[in-house]
């Protein structure tokens, strides 16, 4: 039975005990085209009082267990792939009765600069996690799917400010009447800060409500004041800080419209699965990043935008 099964000298439950950033080859399958991923994977267990400490090498071959069961066949839901993963833990590690599942992984999106239609592989963060726990004689799980990707943030609040200097000096240096100068204010890109942003989301999923990843993919690059790309040309440049100009956001704004078009757009998604959006602006003139974040469920998402 080996040391582990022994009694340890003080007795008490742990709530995880498990192995760390596994590294492996997963093959998975997008719209269209097949994704070779090289995620990490950590996995955990609850180990109970009158055991030593978990069999580790069952957990590892968890793993290998589930990516035979794909054979040669890609993986299409991420958080689905983790969840055999946590149910093969409950099966391996009986003296368990909760099992956790996290996988992160660099992922690639081939995108088009705005103008000069250069193509470039973006690149992004994938995340899938599960649980898995024994009730009795069931197991029941949870799963969820998320994202993390990098855009532009365009600061509203030196926008005002120097509107306002332009306008007194337009109408009180240049004599201008006012209906001229609300015409040159209204197609006049205005100078501010900007920045990067982080912004990330993860959705609970289930068998019968899935979530495609290349689909919150996009509205998390759409949210931003505008998105950032690897090959860029004077003219996209230039493309992205006049659109960036006319959208300009604070991380606030970002989260609302990361919030927003998840409700618009995954109108199938039960009431109670839960949404963790957040962003994080990456500051360009102060010395300290900012960050705002958001746990909630798809009904209140739902009862908030229904207001407007």
């Amino acid at each position: 039975m080996g040391i582990h099964n022994n009694s340890p000298k003080f007795k008490t439950d742990i709530n995880r005990v498990g192995a760390e950033s596994i590294r492996l080859i997963l093959k998975t399958r997008r719209t269209g085209a097949i994704n070779i991923l090289y995620p990490s994977i950590s996995l955990y267990v609850n180990l109970p009082f009158y055991m030593k400490g978990v069999h580790i090498s069952r957990s590892l071959t968890s793993i290998y267990d589930v990516l035979a069961f794909f054979k040669n066949k890609p993986v299409r839901y991420l958080e689905s792939f983790c969840f055999k993963i946590a149910k093969a833990l409950l099966k391996k590690h009986e003296y368990s009765s909760l099992s956790e599942v996290y996988l992160s992984s660099d992922y690639y999106i081939s995108r088009r600069a705005p103008l000069t239609d250069n193509v470039s592989d973006e690149y992004c963060k994938v995340y899938a996690s599960a649980s898995a726990e024994r009730l009795n004689s069931e197991i029941k799980g949870r799963r969820f799917i998320g994202a993390e990707i990098v855009g532009l943030t365009y600061c509203p609040c030196l926008m005002e400010e120097l509107k306002d200097e332009l306008q007194s000096k337009l109408m009180n240096v240049f004599k201008l009447n006012e209906d001229l100068t609300q015409r040159i204010l209204s197609t006049t890109p205005l100078a501010s800060h900007n920045q990067r942003c982080k912004v990330y989301a993860l959705i609970e999923t289930s068998n019968k409500a899935h979530i495609d990843l290349d689909d919150l993919i996009d509205i998390l690059i759409s949210a931003p004041s505008a998105a950032t790309f690897s090959i860029l040309k004077r003219e996209d440049e230039l493309h992205l800080i006049k659109k960036a100009a006319e959208r300009a956001m604070f991380v606030e704004d970002v989260l609302r419209e990361v919030s927003y078009n998840l409700v618009k757009n995954f109108t199938y998604m039960p009431d109670e699965f839960t949404v963790h959006v957040r962003v994080e602006s990456e500051e360009s003139i102060h010395k300290y990043n900012l960050m705002c974040e958001n746990k909630t469920t798809f009904k209140k998402l739902r009862e908030a935008f229904n207001q407007l």
